[in-house]
């Protein structure tokens, strides 16, 4: 569309924000909300065509409407997961967990529903998985396969006229507010971070701002007269606050949920409705022309560079040993060049039907068999659940306090009397001979855990009588009442439920540790584990939080783990969060030492 000058220059703007957000994070801690501005040109163009289609022909291909969206987008989404894995398998394979489900899920654009069903985390920092930027993609084809549907039926309940276009406005209006509502529900004021940033029901209010954008201008059918001046300083202004709010931003902060993400998407709509408003002066399109004509080109790569990125920081940071800066240079120009060339290559293959399906023939054959050579668990995950040698995992030899197991144990033994006032009797070495029980139903210490406790589950099993683990990686504390809840039905839980979800970054509030009791009831003790995930990333916030709740309820014990970990590194692996095998033998026997007391 030819009068849309600029906008290419906003999706750069939208990509250096993301891509300055994955690579130096501590610089750019909100730069996610960029993704707003995707999903608010993502609105304002698809309806745009689809109401121009209708206008012109009374109705819309709906298949043709999405074979067109595909064709767009899945030869460079294809690329990419070849490129990566063929990459990811060449530097080191053991390092990228479960590639076989992340490529199919990545392929079949259900990334963000995986996600949701197995827990994932959008800031997992410990296992990032291979194609987890492909979410974005998901989301936005499923609302492709929506807006038509909406569109038509608006459209030929009310006509193609004003009204008709006003009634589809209104429409994606009211769907906007209703996905605000529930992502100011579930991401604020319930903490369910992940729930509401993955969900389309609750992300699906940005497209709707661009669609009601793309409505209102159909309405105008000469764009108004703007003033210049007053719109590049309205324009300047909207694009320094989104600026700010990818400077300030924490995605674990209930904010960014009722604030910075309806704010952004906002801010974007009236920058791109600005931009086209301009250009209904001649003079002001010819002048934003010459000015944009560089961005907006490089930005037409804006897409390819989101897909490349990520797969090849994750790939190149197994590897390469060298500064942050170092690596961002390697990884945007591997990813600017592929951005630039896979498209021509895909351009000159369709020309060539026979060469591109053998090309694609030989892409997947090898593909197929790195999925099946590739290890379904990474280094660290497999270490959780076999006892491996060390070798190739060690832990660094300058660090603080650096004391073996014994010592632990007395600095936990500490930590345990003095909250618990127990007399020393209670610190009785474990037996290290039980079997785990079957399930929940028969298990009088139920464990629920992210990838440490995952790490410690023999352990822990074999060292509290009738208990059971249930541990998965990345997982968070908004997890927890729905797991209780799939157990409840099946069964009597056990009075004692240990909830061990801090290691990943999440908001801790009142309200999902309540939701937890909620659900397991008030006659239930719980134990909950503080956190600890290295100095480089404290849990002080969600730490603090557990404690003040536990002291608000009188079957609410605390298990401090940070206490006695963090200057405990001899424990761990080299990220000092994961337990080596003495780390996971202290982990349970600082379980036991609590639990023991409480259960019946």
């Amino acid at each position: 569309m030819e009068w849309l000058v600029g906008l290419n220059s906003f999706r750069l703007l939208a990509i250096i924000l993301i891509v300055i957000y994955h690579l130096f994070r501590d610089v750019m801690p909100g730069g996610f909300v960029a993704v707003e501005i995707f999903f608010v040109l993502s609105g304002f163009l698809i309806v745009s065509k689809l109401l121009t289609e209708y206008k012109r022909d009374a109705q819309i291909a709906y298949l043709r409407f999405l074979v067109r969206r595909l064709r767009r987008i899945f030869p460079l989404l294809f690329s990419c997961v070849v490129v990566s894995l063929i990459l990811a398998f060449w530097i080191q394979p053991e390092l990228i967990a479960n590639i076989g489900a992340n490529t199919a899920t990545a392929l079949t654009f259900t990334t963000n529903i995986s996600e949701l069903f197995s827990g994932g985390s959008y800031e997992n920092t410990f296992m990032p998985n291979l194609f987890e930027h492909t979410w974005f993609l998901a989301l936005e084809l499923q609302l492709y396969l929506v807006a038509p549907l909406i569109v038509m039926f608006v459209l030929r309940i009310f006509g193609t006229r004003r009204r008709g276009i006003l009634a589809l406005m209104n429409t994606f209006l009211i769907l906007d507010g209703i996905s605000m509502i529930l992502m100011m529900l579930y991401g604020g004021a319930m903490g369910y971070a992940d729930r509401a940033y993955f969900a389309p029901d609750t992300h699906i209010f940005p497209f709707c701002i661009g669609a009601a954008m793309a409505c209102y201008l159909q309405l105008s059918y000469i764009p108004r007269r703007v003033s210049r001046t007053r719109s590049v300083i309205a324009i300047a202004i909207s694009l320094i606050l989104i600026i700010w709010f990818a400077r300030h931003t924490d995605f674990a902060s209930s904010s960014t949920f009722i604030f910075a993400l309806p704010l952004v998407s906002a801010l974007s709509a009236i920058v791109c409705l600005l931009a086209i408003e301009l250009q209904g002066n001649h003079y002001n399109k010819k002048i934003m022309r010459k000015i944009f004509a560089l961005p907006d080109k490089i930005g037409s790569y804006s897409f390819g560079v989101y897909l490349f990125h990520w797969p090849l920081l994750v790939a190149f940071s197994s590897i390469f040993t060298i500064s942050r800066g170092h690596l961002a240079i390697i990884c945007i120009s591997a990813s600017v060049l592929l951005a630039y060339f896979v498209p021509l290559l895909l351009k000159y293959l369709v020309t060539r039907p026979r060469l591109a399906i053998a090309v694609a023939a030989l892409a997947i054959i090898p593909c197929g068999i790195l999925i099946a050579r590739t290890p379904s668990q990474s280094v660290i995950a497999e270490s959780f659940t076999h006892e491996e040698s060390e070798e190739g995992i060690t832990t660094p030899k300058t660090q603080p306090d650096y004391i073996g197991y014994r010592s632990f144990m007395q600095t936990a033994e500490r930590v345990i009397l003095r909250e618990y006032e127990l007399s020393s009797s209670a610190m009785s070495s474990p037996n290290r001979s039980y079997t785990a029980a079957e399930s929940p139903s028969s298990a009088q210490v139920l464990v629920i855990g992210d990838s440490v406790t995952l790490g410690a589950k023999e352990a822990i099993e074999s060292t509290i009588p009738h208990s059971f683990v249930d541990a998965k990686e990345s997982r968070g504390i908004e997890s927890a009442a729905s797991i209780l809840a799939e157990y409840a039905m099946q069964g009597d839980l056990p009075h004692v439920i240990v909830i061990s979800l801090a290691t990943n970054e999440r908001t801790f509030t009142d309200s999902l540790m309540q939701g937890i009791i909620d659900i397991a009831g008030e006659d239930k003790c719980y134990v909950f584990v503080t956190g600890y995930a290295g100095s480089k990333q404290p849990r002080e916030t969600q730490n603090e939080a557990i404690k003040n709740f536990a002291n608000s309820h009188a079957n609410v014990y605390v298990v401090d783990w940070w206490a006695v970990a963090h200057d405990n590194w001899s424990l761990m692996y080299a990220d000092h969060i994961h337990l080596n095998p003495d780390g996971r033998l202290a982990y349970a026997d600082l379980l036991y030492s609590v639990t023991r007391r409480l259960a019946k």
